[in-house]
């Protein structure tokens, strides 16, 4: 972020390929469609797209209409989801452009699909799916930022969302400061009764 510009690198060849495209869909299942839906708004906003947001098993159960000039974007921790490449696949058999957003490089969904991001959150320990979350969500800000800097008019709203993810390293390291100093005062309190 030295710049108030954002460069994803696996978008480059294909980024005016989504900006000119009908509407986004966004499939995944579990946290990952989650992180879909907690950015959506900022999606349609600055990209000037209809965003629909898919659960990834409930798409193939409909036989959703997917045409050629779609961007179907797959949001998968792993890489891996089996009802996220099932419907990678059914996208793909419909000719429309297909993203992923995924934090394995070499995984399915990274190979099968014609550009991505990948999230670089490191692996996840345990069940909760705190990093690949916030990774994710991070990473589909930066791509609505990439696909509205273009636009004069959203310029100024991406310049102040760019400052915002600047300082947010910052205000991680101020959170992980605080819950460690209310842990030392809760093990303070604790009184052991034999």
């Amino acid at each position: 972020f030295n710049t108030s510009t954002v460069k994803l690198g696996g978008l480059v060849n294909h980024s005016m390929d989504i900006k000119r495209c009908r509407r986004i869909i966004v499939i995944a299942s579990g946290t990952s469609y989650h992180s879909g839906v907690a950015t959506r708004q900022l999606l349609e906003e600055l990209s000037d797209l209809p965003v629909v947001i898919e659960l990834s098993s409930d798409f193939l159960d409909r036989q959703t209409p997917v045409f050629r000039d779609d961007v179907c974007i797959f949001i998968s921790q792993s890489g891996e989801t089996a009802d996220t490449l099932n419907a990678l696949r059914y996208c793909k058999s419909r000719g429309a452009l297909l993203v992923g957003i995924t934090n394995t490089v070499g995984s399915a969904i990274s190979r099968e699909t014609a550009c991505g991001i990948h999230i670089n959150a490191g692996p996840e320990i345990g069940v909760a799916s705190t990093k690949a979350y916030t990774s994710q969500i991070v990473s589909i800000v930066m791509l609505s930022i990439l696909l509205g800097s273009d636009n004069l008019s959203k310029q100024k709203r991406c310049a102040e969302i760019i400052a915002g993810l600047q300082q947010l390293p910052e205000l991680i390291k101020r959170v992980l400061i605080l819950l460690k100093e209310e842990k030392k005062r809760e093990m303070r309190n604790i009184k052991i009764v034999v």
